[in-house]
C-alpha cells in the first residue's frame, strides 16, 4: 500500500511539473509574440517615418522650382543727370539675382554703351541699360 501511494503521490508530482512546465513554455510563448509584435510595430512606424519623411522633402521642392518666376532681359534709355557716374546709375538697375557683381553690370553697361574703359559719362548723356522683369512685354 505504501508503494502505490508513492506511487500515486510520484504520478501526481510528475503531473503538477508537466502542468507547470506547460504553463511557464505557454507564457513565454505569449512573451515572445508581444516582443515580436512590438518589433514589428516599432520597425512599421519607423518605415512610415521615413517614407513621410522622403514624399514631404519631394513635395517641398517641386513646390520651390514651381515658385520660380521667369524673367525677361530689357532695355531702357536712361539720361545722365549731373553729377551721376556710372556706377551710381547701376546701383538703381542692376539685379543681382542676375549679375555676380556690380562690375559685371557696370562692363555690360560699358559694352553696350561702347564706352571707354574708364568708363566716364556726360550729362545729358543717353545710356542704353539693361534689367530684368517677371513681366513680358
Amino acid at each position: 500500500m505504501r508503494a502505490q501511494e508513492a506511487l500515486y503521490r510520484n504520478i501526481l508530482q510528475k503531473k503538477h511539473l508537466q502542468k507547470r512546465n506547460m504553463e511557464f513554455c505557454r507564457k513565454a510563448g505569449i512573451h515572445k509574440r508581444n516582443i515580436l509584435g512590438k518589433s514589428l510595430l516599432l520597425i512599421i512606424m519607423t518605415c512610415l517615418i521615413i517614407v513621410c519623411g522622403i514624399s514631404y522633402h519631394a513635395v517641398n521642392i517641386s513646390a520651390d522650382t514651381g515658385e520660380k518666376t521667369i524673367l525677361f532681359k530689357y532695355y531702357t534709355s536712361v539720361p545722365v543727370r549731373y553729377g551721376e557716374t556710372l556706377w551710381e546709375i547701376a546701383d538703381e538697375y542692376i539685379d543681382y539675382s542676375q549679375y555676380q557683381d556690380k562690375n559685371d553690370y557696370v562692363n555690360e553697361v560699358m559694352s553696350i554703351n561702347q564706352l571707354n574703359e574708364d568708363g566716364t559719362v556726360k550729362a545729358g548723356q543717353h545710356l542704353i541699360l539693361p534689367y530684368y522683369s517677371a513681366e513680358y512685354k
